[in-house]
């Protein structure tokens, strides 16, 4: 009497073991719907992350291109009121103002129009250069206070290059104000650079990618390289598209933002000019 219930029991434990393995089975993977989500999840953050990272570039530019029409409405401001450019004015006019002293001779705020680069042929860095940001920072026309320039070359490394020139937006760059020749203007010159021996300049290196630089023209000017307001080549000519390349030799000298590996390499030096 005991063998119906011993199978009754044998076919409870087949039903159980059935069940068992049915969900074993379930939670051995992912159904395609559940497989779906995940990725519409994971496209989600990378989405994310990359419009993320877009929107700040495009923060560091608009903060940049800010930054240089901020410098520009300073000097017309100093301009206006001194009918002298900053680093040029003569001492006296200058002097009166309690400005940083200086000597009035050629390159020595010679007021003749031009910010000169530095005191001496052969230096980069020094008096009008060095005293243009330290007469618009006595005048409080721009945020940044710089005191350490002198009517002398400058000697400054890489700890306090921020003495004497104000940091770019884009990481890395710095701001010289600078007559250059080849332009026939004075200019905001957007660079990178280590250290100034005596106002000789060492470490000078590239500020911007052609991407960052062909954004920032675009933006404020033509668009164009050799042409308008920003340039990036005081050359007046381009070169084959290639790593190290800012301007390139297509037709109309385009920014080489043509092929990625080259519009994000930081090659490019842009000059911003100004009266």
């Amino acid at each position: 009497m005991t063998y119906p219930i011993e199978m009754h029991n044998m076919t409870q434990v087949n039903k159980l073991n059935k069940r068992l393995v049915v969900k074993t089975s379930h939670n051995n993977g992912f159904t395609l719907v559940e497989l779906s989500v995940v990725l519409v999840i994971i496209g989600l953050i990378i989405g994310g992350i990359m419009t993320g990272r877009d929107l700040l570039k495009s923060s560091i530019i608009r903060a940049q291109i800010s930054q240089i029409e901020n410098y520009t409405y300073a000097v017309s401001a100093f301009s206006d009121k001194y009918a002298n450019l900053p680093g040029d004015i003569t001492p006296d006019i200058a002097t009166p103002a309690g400005m940083t002293v200086r000597s009035g001779a050629t390159d020595h705020g010679d007021g003749d129009g031009q910010v000169a680069a530095s005191c001496a042929i052969g230096e980069n860095f020094g008096c009008e250069s060095a005293l243009f940001w330290s007469d618009l920072s006595h005048e409080k026309l721009i945020k940044e206070n710089f005191t350490a320039a002198t009517d002398g070359s400058v000697t400054a490394g890489a700890d306090t290059v921020e003495d004497y020139l104000p940091r770019g937006k884009i990481k890395g760059s710095l701001l010289m104000a600078r007559w250059y020749t080849q332009l026939q203007s004075n200019t905001f010159r957007f660079f990178n650079a280590s250290t100034y021996a005596a106002g000789v300049e060492t470490g000078a290196g590239a500020s911007s990618t052609p991407q960052e630089a062909s954004s920032i023209d675009m933006k404020m000017d033509d668009g164009k390289p050799l042409t308008g307001l920003v340039m990036a080549s005081i050359t007046g000519v381009g070169l084959p598209a290639a790593a190290g390349v800012c301007v390139t030799d297509d037709p109309g000298n385009p920014y080489n933002t043509a092929v990625e590996k080259y519009a994000t390499n930081r090659n490019c030096t842009i000059w911003f000019k100004f009266e």
